[in-house]
């Protein structure tokens, strides 16, 4: 079917952090799982990690990372946590059943991940993402990120193509009623209009350490981008959090921290 990669969401080797998160497997299970799959000859294993945890220091959150190595992964995503509304932890963290880590701790371990990983030869080529060479980043989240048509399957999955969202039913049991009556198990959809367009162009182009193509922004929205958003380039160039270089603009290390504010500065522009 085309699957070359087996992504296992591992999160932490702390008991005590799976349980924070309200995961429902354990360390061990983590590990046991790692070795089925070699087992089972994957060749290609992603491991999904969180930091930013309430009280994790770097030695926790390095441990972790040091856990993961062992295992020798062709790629990892390390994402920060946040708190969506309606979840579980949003809810507790609204009732201060915790204190959540403060931004500035946050930073230095993102700031540790990049140099730790870098010293182990993975590559960062997303925010969050991190692989051993350029032939295994990951192409299905790239489709995402580069604006390309992409079909979702299964419950709650997303597809979009010519500019329109679509997202299948959460409904495990909803979603098996329509395929059983010969229907696309689709709950809604959406039409994107320019501003949305160039919005996700932006924010999604710039999670990319090699950052957005200025060349195709004109193409898709007929503005040069360099003269379009040349006041608020210059202010992040000399706060040093943006470079353009190669027809390119992208995100410096220090500015991956602040890609939701850096993304508002541009989205803030008329560019009707």
């Amino acid at each position: 079917m085309g699957i070359n990669r087996l992504s296992i969401g591992i999160q932490s080797f702390s008991d005590s952090r799976l349980r924070f998160l309200g995961r429902i497997h354990t360390a061990k299970d983590s590990k046991n799982t790692i070795h089925a799959a070699r087992n089972a000859d994957f060749s290609n294993i992603s491991l999904d990690l969180i930091f930013g945890l309430p009280d994790q220091t770097i030695e926790s959150w390095s441990k972790d990372l040091q856990q993961a190595l062992l295992f020798s992964p062709e790629h990892l995503s390390c994402y920060i946590l946040t708190y969506e509304p309606d979840t579980p932890l949003y809810r507790k963290r609204e009732k201060c059943l915790f204190t959540p880590l403060d931004d500035q701790k946050t930073g230095e371990l993102f700031s540790i991940t990049q140099k730790f990983l870098s010293q182990h030869e993975y590559v960062q080529y997303e925010i969050a993402n991190y692989a051993r060479s350029i032939g295994l980043y990951s192409r299905h989240n790239r489709k995402y990120w580069q604006f390309h048509p992409y079909i979702g399957i299964g419950p709650s999955a997303h597809s979009y193509s010519d500019h329109v969202r679509s997202w299948n039913h959460r409904s495990v049991s909803k979603y098996i009623e329509n395929l059983g009556q010969q229907k696309l198990p689709i709950e809604n959809m959406e039409i994107l209009n320019r501003e949305q367009q160039i919005i996700e162009f932006i924010y999604l182009g710039l999670r990319q350490t090699e950052g957005l193509s200025m060349d195709e922004f004109y193409q898709l929205f007929g503005k040069p981008f360099d003269t379009v958003f040349s006041s608020t380039i210059k202010i992040l160039q000399d706060q040093q959090m943006v470079q353009i270089k190669n027809d390119r603009c992208f995100l410096t290390p220090s500015g991956m921290l602040f890609l939701d504010s850096i993304a508002d500065m541009f989205l803030n522009h008329d560019i009707s």
